[in-house]
């Protein structure tokens, strides 16, 4: 009796039923960057499990981010290390973040050619607690050969 008891308690012992199985993140899969849609659905990943590294693999070195200052009625931009703090401030400061993209063609959304710069504009909404905010995006994305789609600039026009 003993010796089964001890097989059972070693085969089990570190078995958590409520851990996910190895490859799962929450259930699901975490979306690849390798077509501009696979990108968008990294970027609405990253926002909504506020996961700050997926977001930084999303921008490329160069990245610019351009935005409408109203206060002082004009544009505006920032780079890659400003955006990640102020995508950190945003992620932490918000318990629930949800982001919808519309209105993006098939055809660039299964866009995948490498070595080539292509610029989508992608209807969206995000949803930052209990304010939700509905806007127009404008990528210009690259992918190198062998690698997977970046963000070089962002304009954000509401």
């Amino acid at each position: 009796m003993f010796p089964i008891l001890a097989m059972l308690l070693v085969g089990t012992g570190c078995l958590n039923p409520f851990a996910p199985q190895l490859g799962e993140a929450g259930g699901s899969q975490v979306p690849d960057a390798v077509t501009i849609g696979g990108m968008l659905e990294l970027f609405k990943y990253s926002y909504i499990t506020k996961d700050s590294l997926y977001y930084s693999q999303l921008l490329d070195s160069s990245f610019v981010f351009q935005y409408y200052d109203a206060v002082n009625s004009r544009y505006d931009q920032w780079y890659r290390t400003t955006d990640l703090k102020a995508t950190a401030g945003l992620f932490s400061n918000y318990e629930v973040i949800d982001l919808n993209w519309y209105n993006l063609p098939p055809g660039d959304y299964n866009f995948n050619f490498e070595d080539s710069l292509k610029q989508i504009l992608v209807n969206f909404n995000l949803t930052l607690d209990n304010t939700v905010i509905y806007g127009f995006a404008r990528f210009d994305c690259y992918k190198k050969s062998g690698s997977k789609f970046k963000i070089v600039a962002w304009k954000d026009d509401f």
